[in-house]
């Protein structure tokens, strides 16, 4: 009877051992699937802010950080891939130049808080002004420009034109002036300035100077002389 109890007894402590060797078996998979589902979840993170990085980065490339516009060099960039388009398909492209008039003034005078206001208020205006297949784009400092596809010289100038009247007519109060705020607008076209991209920018910039140089808050058409 004594050694059927020991047996009993010993049988007892078996069952408990294979019971804690299951546990422990339980456990430890445990730990190690929260180990992996962290270290996945970790991974995940680590690759995800990477993605982010550089998606800024590249961001950061082809928008203008002040107006959340696009920047010159997407500007070129899609100037190039249209023009090649237009010359394929013998179609119809214009472009503008749109310089808001006295801003070194307006810079010197205000601070360039009020001039960053303002670069800011023009971008807004541009995108609500541009049709959805046109690219509104900061030039450079105070200059912006629009190349418009598929647009007659007619089409741009009735589109700077609203523009010009959108800025104009903003409460100088509203961004810190005694005065109203204009812009000065240059146009041309693909059928005006044959050549390369850049060649269309610099016809287009020429008539935006003539703009300037004759009264200001006005749109003027390049010609050819």
């Amino acid at each position: 009877k004594s050694s059927e109890n020991e047996l009993l007894v010993n049988q007892s402590k078996l069952k408990k051992l294979q019971l804690k060797s299951v546990e422990d078996k339980k456990t430890t998979q445990f730990r190690n699937i929260v180990i992996l589902l962290l270290t996945g979840f970790l991974f995940s993170l680590i690759l995800f802010r990477q993605l982010s990085l550089k998606k800024s980065l590249k961001q950061a490339t082809q928008v203008d950080f002040l107006t959340g516009l696009p920047n010159r060099k997407m500007l070129y960039k899609t100037g190039l891939q249209l023009i090649n388009i237009i010359s394929e398909n013998d179609r119809h492209i214009a472009m503008t130049v749109i310089s808001i008039d006295e801003f070194s003034e307006i810079n010197d005078e205000y601070g360039y808080k009020t001039g960053d206001l303002i670069l800011q208020k023009v971008a807004q205006l541009g995108r609500e002004t541009m049709r959805t297949r046109d690219m509104f784009a900061r030039l450079g400092d105070a200059e912006f420009s629009a190349v418009l596809a598929e647009a007659t010289l007619g089409e741009a100038k009735a589109i700077s034109e609203r523009l010009r009247e959108k800025v104009a007519s903003i409460a100088p109060e509203s961004l810190g002036l005694n005065k109203p705020l204009s812009i000065s607008v240059g146009i041309a076209s693909r059928q005006q300035a044959t050549g390369d991209f850049e060649q269309l920018v610099k016809a287009t910039t020429i008539a935006m100077y003539d703009a300037q140089n004759n009264g200001k808050n006005q749109v003027i058409i390049y010609q050819d002389n």
